[in-house]
């Protein structure tokens, strides 16, 4: 079974809270990469996906979330 970082350009946490959600990318190395904050809205998850665009090194990412997980209808449309 190949390692996560044989596999993947980036790792992307979230810590959930209830206004915002800290986010970090890092890379597979276990560099951080980048981090930011966001607003529980959807704007923010607009922001969130902006932010992904912007800093993955690649288009290998896993995302994970911390419990509570936002909402999907929380997610702009496409």
């Amino acid at each position: 079974m190949a390692m996560v970082a044989e596999v993947v350009d980036a790792v992307v946490g979230g810590d959930t809270h209830k206004d915002t959600h800290a986010l970090e990318m890092v890379a597979a190395s276990g560099v951080t990469i980048s981090t930011t904050t966001i607003s529980n809205t959807a704007e923010g998850y607009a922001a969130a996906l902006a932010w992904l665009a912007e800093h993955a090194p690649g288009a290998e990412l896993v995302v994970g979330w911390r419990a509570p997980a936002p909402m999907a209808s929380d997610w702009p449309a496409p």
